[in-house]
């Protein structure tokens, strides 16, 4: 299982991804494919989204039973850290 959120991203790569997987909204698309299936659609994300970003989630046996990797400027409110092997996100917080 895959889902990948998009925001912003130019209409060629929403024409790829929505060709590899259904389109539940503007934004979003869920499917399923192959670990190496997996590996050329996200390497080819990486390459082409100059504009705007995604975030794509799948499943995996790990502790958590899903992974993630975030290509592009998805958000800006957040940063990822990493701490023994756990990514974590924290929200930035801006001084006024």
């Amino acid at each position: 299982m895959i889902v990948v959120i998009t925001k912003s991203i130019p209409l060629k790569i929403k024409g790829y991804i929505s060709k590899h997987i259904f389109s539940i909204d503007n934004r979003i698309f869920v499917g399923k494919m192959t670990s190496n299936k997996r590996t050329v659609f996200i390497n080819y994300l990486k390459m082409n989204i100059n504009v705007g970003g995604c975030l794509i989630i799948w499943t995996e046996n790990n502790i958590y039973g899903f992974n993630h990797i975030i290509i592009g400027n998805f958000n800006k409110n957040y940063d990822v850290i990493e701490l023994d092997n756990i990514e974590i996100f924290i929200k930035k917080f801006i001084d006024k």
